[in-house]
């Protein structure tokens, strides 16, 4: 299972057929404010960045006035570039 190869999902993907859907649970971990997914029938836990995350993370290089921010893989990102336009607009525009 996985979109780019076993284990490997792009967050488009996640978005379309894991998050609210079947039996997969959303629980995001209280200290680093990431969420995963977790599907007891499949006994499969997913981790992945959202918007939610994502701007746990900017928020935090904004006040702290980091020179930027990294991610992983560009193709991992959904078809509408969610997650990198909102990168963009949060550290180029500085707006959330």
């Amino acid at each position: 299972m996985g979109t780019f190869e076993a284990g490997v999902f792009g967050y488009g993907d996640l978005v379309s057929h894991y998050i609210g859907t079947g039996d997969w649970t959303r629980l995001v971990d209280a200290e680093s404010m990431v969420p995963w997914l977790y599907s007891s029938s499949q006994k499969t836990m997913i981790t992945y960045e959202d918007e939610e995350s994502l701007q746990t993370k900017l928020d935090y290089v904004i006040q702290h006035d980091l020179g930027g921010m990294m991610f992983w893989e560009l193709s991992g990102d959904d078809a509408q570039h969610a997650l990198v336009k909102q990168m963009g607009s949060a550290l180029i525009d500085g707006s959330p």
